[in-house]
Parts: C-alpha cells; sequence; structure tokens
C-alpha cells in the first residue's frame, strides 16, 4: 500500500549529470522540508545551480522510510518539522550504523532554540534567508570533507 509519506519519497527533480564536482557522479541529497515553497527554492538552488540529485521529503518518517532504501551523501534538514525536530532526525539516522558518517546541514528561519544542540553535534547551521553563494559553498565544504563529516 502506498502512503502520502511514499509517493514523497518518490518525488525526485530531474538534473544535469554533470556535479558541481566536475566529471563523477552527481551527489545525493536528501532534503526534509515540510515548506512546499521553500522545498521549490532548495530543489531549484541543489539542481540547476549545483546539479546535485535531490529526493524531497517533508517529515522525519519520510526521511526514515526513504533512508531504509538510498543512502545519501548529505542530508539537508529542516529544524522545524511537524513531527519531530531536525536535530532528533539527525539523531535517529546518524544512530543507524550505515548512516552514521553522512553529513548533515541544518536549516531553519530561527536556530536560536536549536544552537546549543547543533554545537554539540559539530552541525552547520544555515538560516533563512541565506547567501547563495555561501550556502552552495558550505554544501561544496561538506562535500570536500575526506572524513565525511565537515570540520567547523
Amino acid at each position: 500500500m502506498t502512503t502520502k509519506d511514499d509517493e514523497e519519497v518518490l518525488h525526485a527533480p530531474r538534473n544535469r549529470t554533470l556535479s558541481a564536482q566536475g566529471a563523477s557522479p552527481p551527489k545525493l541529497i536528501l532534503l526534509v522540508e515540510d515548506d512546499s515553497a521553500n522545498a521549490q527554492l532548495f530543489l531549484h538552488i541543489l539542481t540547476q545551480e549545483a546539479s546535485f540529485r535531490v529526493f524531497w521529503v517533508t517529515n522525519g518518517r519520510a526521511a526514515w522510510h526513504f533512508t531504509q532504501h538510498v543512502k545519501p551523501q548529505l542530508f539537508l534538514l529542516e529544524y522545524s518539522l511537524p513531527d519531530m525536530n531536525g536535530i532528533i532526525l539527525y539523531d535517529r539516522l546518524h544512530a543507524r550504523k550505515e548512516l552514521a558518517t553522512v553529513p548533515a546541514v541544518i536549516v531553519g528561519a530561527s536556530l536560536k532554540e536549536g544552537e546549543d544542540a547543533i554545537k554539540q553535534r559539530g552541525l552547520l547551521a544555515v538560516e533563512k534567508p541565506f547567501d547563495l553563494d555561501k550556502f552552495l559553498s558550505i554544501l561544496e565544504s561538506v562535500f570536500a570533507s575526506s572524513s565525511g563529516k565537515p570540520r567547523w
């Protein structure tokens, strides 16, 4: 039986065949964002400006389901999700051995509430609205990190 969450997991835009890193296959990003307007903006930026492959889901449950089948190279997590915050989702995903090294970036309009938790985990946070060039530079630095975790 297909659920609404399953349908969202299957939604992914078509993108260019080359990634921002040259001739290597495009990096796969799991975008967890409940606001469709924000998600559309991220999808445009990530697939058109930088040529990443992006799968978009709207909540933590759908993200969990997606990662049962596919391992992304980056989690882009909205801080304020309807079923849990992005930090809790990060912790749950990283508790799984196969996802423990997947880096994450937390995004949100106001991150003051989660600031301590973000710092404790060594995560990078991007507050909305953000500068496009700075945001893309942050993503490139995450992927350039040889350890799989950004060095902040």
